[in-house]
């Protein structure tokens, strides 16, 4: 018999709400309950909504304590995804994914504090969040969108996994040429939740339960999986 933590589970870390700063009235959802129901439909264990600039602590506490409702539950982790500037001073982005045992209310305000568009570098960021325990994951192949963040940006900082929509993103295969040890991670970075997974059919999973704890070991043991769905479910 299967040990439970050698289950494969389904994880989608970069979703919106009608809460992010930038973008928040662009976000199409019918409500909170409609989108666990999506994601419960799509055998997601662990979620995060990364709104833009901004982390809620109510909407965060809320969209929890409703996944309960349901079994097997969704569990939710807070994030946030960031605009930053690349070094070449384009537009580059990153999402954060922050351990729900620790003081929230502190994230919420130190991020509303800190997060404007375009005002840091990826690693100035980084130095902005030295007091909490988080997982950074750059954008580094999405689609046909250039708001990627390059080799020169990331180097000799912390990377917990690289984000991709296309794994033959040109921007990703140079970057995990030179960077073999990296996670590489997709996400559905839905925005029109009528259209989840929006953004890529790929599919990201874990061995084990769904939590921070085991994510981050996962991703620091590069063993994570990325893959195309099939017909048959998970």
């Amino acid at each position: 018999m299967k040990n439970m933590n050698d289950k494969k589970i389904k994880i989608d870390l970069h979703l919106h709400s009608p809460y992010s700063s930038t973008n928040g009235t662009k976000i199409k959802w019918t409500s909170e309950e409609e989108a666990i129901r999506i994601l419960k439909d799509n055998n997601i264990a662990l979620a995060s909504f990364t709104d833009h600039n901004t982390f809620n602590f109510d909407f965060f506490t809320r969209i929890q304590n409703l996944a309960l409702e349901y079994s097997p539950k969704v569990v939710f982790l807070p994030g946030i995804e960031v605009d930053l500037v690349r070094k070449d001073g384009k537009k580059g982005q990153s999402i954060f994914i922050f351990n729900p045992k620790q003081d929230l209310i502190k994230l919420q305000k130190h991020i509303k504090k800190i997060a404007r568009k375009w005002m840091y570098t990826y690693q100035e960021f980084l130095d902005q969040l030295k007091d909490f325990d988080f997982l950074a994951i750059p954008h580094i192949g999405k689609g046909s969108t250039e708001d990627f963040l390059k080799q020169e940006d990331i180097e000799s900082c912390q990377v917990d996994a690289l984000e991709v929509t296309n794994l033959n993103h040109t921007n990703y295969k140079k970057i995990i040429k030179s960077n073999p040890n990296y996670s590489t991670v997709a996400f559905s970075d839905t925005h029109a939740w009528n259209k989840y997974p929006q953004h890529t059919k790929l599919i990201t999973m874990i061995e084990g339960d769904p939590s921070y704890e085991n994510l981050k070991t996962k991703l620091l043991e590069r063993k994570n999986f990325v893959k195309q769905p099939h017909k048959e479910s998970e």
